[in-house]
């Protein structure tokens, strides 16, 4: 009987084609993380039958299910099991697939007003539904959340692992895939709700449009075929599969056949998609590939590495401005747009650079080697000269304009402090000084419209204010030696070191013991 049995069913599987369940995502028993397209409707009827019909609690179910789609990232199933309990089901996508990660998604099953519930029927008994589902330490299966996610390998099949709770979990030899194996049986009787059980399958293409679908939860082990026609998905399947080895007559494994249709209202979400971008970049003289670099402006697109000459990347829609660099060839920008599922082609020919290309290049960096060294002993003045001067023999060198960045941050610091001192001088009354930091300024700014109305100001009244101040100290023979000290250590900061070593040597006359003076009176002796 039991031989009989096993070839009906191995013979009548293959009539029938898909997976029976409440939605064309769906496998057999278990979700994917696809979700409905936007605006797209489906209904399903599905049946299944017990091997041994006649000694099954349930010998067969009819069930319906509707399911609709929206923004292309939830789904609403609601499913009529037998027509007597209904349950609706939820799933959110919240990361779309792409060529190296899967997709997730996050769905809730079972919502309804019955503890225990399955295509077979619900109650508020452990024992409601099919026979093999009637656990002791069964799990409540209302509200049976979950998380799941799918790959698709193409030809190779379609993939999905999951965890969730109610339903996933399962006991006996389904246990080892649920949390429940780490505990004993006492202490999981009052936490069997709060047991995560794994799940897993796999779609795999056999033919056109025909393909083979196999699936392991903690409760079923499920396989059947599907097959996709004219947006008819018609199913057969054959789940409790591992009821076969169950060593109980009474379970057998239940036949599946099912029928789904899906209808679009049309509301498809429109996609930014990426375009493709190919760049050949070649000699000019003889079209061979170049290795080179790609250099996106305006962007956060890092620098690309061509190593062969060529290169194919997916990119997003918009515009977009290239620099393409060989070493000893000329550079040369491009501007281009890349449209949503386009393909772009730029093809790169760079002439080679002449020799005085070449010796204009290498003078450049030697001439911004030596603008770093002057940055570095605070010359920033000197420094920018150099540099000007490298920019006119390599304008886009990457050493010179570095350099050239470095300097002018410093530029702006020091021209801050400039003026801060000059203000601060201009306070104290000390209007030498402060036209001393002004004229400091212009070496760096020689426009600055600020510092050159502050010492035509100051130049009016300098020389009398000065010239008291020098009456005054001629009459007493005494200087303010931290005053003066102040003086010679902002020349110090400022660059200027002359005026600096000469108000040094005026504290140390007055106060021979000053310990900074003499120190900073060393340090700038020996960067004149």
């Amino acid at each position: 009987m039991r031989r009989k049995t096993f070839f009906f069913i191995i013979i009548l599987l293959p009539v029938f084609i898909f997976a029976a369940f409440a939605k064309p995502t769906d496998l057999l028993d278990i979700p994917t993380a696809d979700v409905l397209k936007n605006g797209e409707l489906t209904g399903s009827l599905f049946f299944s039958a017990a091997s041994n019909f006649t000694d099954d609690r349930v010998p067969f179910d009819y069930n319906f299910a509707v399911s609709y789609g929206l923004m292309d990232m939830v789904d609403i199933t609601l499913n009529m099991f037998t027509y007597l309990d209904y349950t609706l089901a939820v799933q959110y996508n919240f990361l779309k697939p792409t060529s190296t990660l899967p997709s997730l998604s996050v769905g809730l099953r079972n919502i309804t007003y019955r503890k225990y519930i399955d295509a077979g029927g619900g109650g508020d008994s452990i024992t409601s539904g099919f026979t093999d589902n009637s656990y002791t330490n069964r799990a409540e299966d209302w509200f049976s959340l979950y998380v799941v996610a799918t790959k698709d390998f193409n030809k190779f099949g379609k993939y999905t692992l999951g965890i969730g709770r109610g339903e996933f979990v399962g006991y006996g030899r389904g246990r080892y895939l649920s949390t429940a194996s780490f505990i004993s049986d006492s202490a999981l009787a009052g936490a069997t709700n709060y047991m995560f059980g794994l799940f897993g399958g796999a779609e795999i293409p056999i033919i056109k449009n025909l393909n083979f679908i196999g699936e392991v939860t903690g409760r079923n082990v499920n396989m059947g075929l599907e097959y996709y026609i004219a947006g008819f998905n018609v199913s057969a399947g054959l789940t409790h599969a591992e009821l076969f080895t169950a060593g109980d007559p009474a379970l057998r494994p239940r036949i599946d056949l099912g029928v789904n249709y899906s209808y679009s209202f049309g509301g498809e979400i429109k996609k930014n998609e990426n375009g493709t971008l190919i760049v050949n970049i070649v000699d000019n003289s003889n079209n061979k590939l170049l290795p080179a670099t790609i250099t996106f402006e305006e962007t956060t697109i890092k620098p690309i590495q061509v190593s062969n000459g060529y290169v194919k990347l997916q990119i997003k829609p918009g515009k977009y401005k290239i620099k393409i660099e060989s070493n000893n060839y000329k550079w040369q920008k491009r501007e281009f747009t890349v449209a949503s599922s386009a393909t772009s082609e730029i093809n790169v020919k760079l002439n080679k650079k002449d020799d005085t290309e070449a010796v204009n290049q290498a003078k450049a960096v030697n001439l911004a080697k030596e603008a770093k060294d002057k940055l570095n002993k605070g010359d920033i003045a000197g420094a920018l000269l150099k540099l000007d001067e490298a920019q006119k023999l390599s304008p886009d060198d990457p050493t010179v304009l570095a350099y050239l960045q470095e300097a002018n941050t410093k530029k702006a610091q020091m021209i801050k402090t400039y003026k801060e001192n000059a203000l601060m001088y201009e306070q104290k009354g000390w209007a030498k000084s402060a036209i001393s930091e002004w004229n400091a300024l212009l070496l760096l700014d020689k426009n600055n419209a600020e510092a050159k109305d502050h010492i035509k100001n100051l130049e009016k009244d300098a020389n009398k204010t000065e010239t008291k101040k020098e009456e005054v100290k001629t009459e007493t023979k005494k200087i303010d030696p931290e005053k003066v000290y102040e003086e010679g250590y902002m020349a110090y900061l400022s660059g200027d070191y002359k005026t600096a070593i000469k108000k040094f040597e005026e504290v140390l006359k007055a106060d021979p013991n000053h310990e900074k003076a003499q120190k900073y009176l060393d340090k700038a002796k020996k960067r004149l």
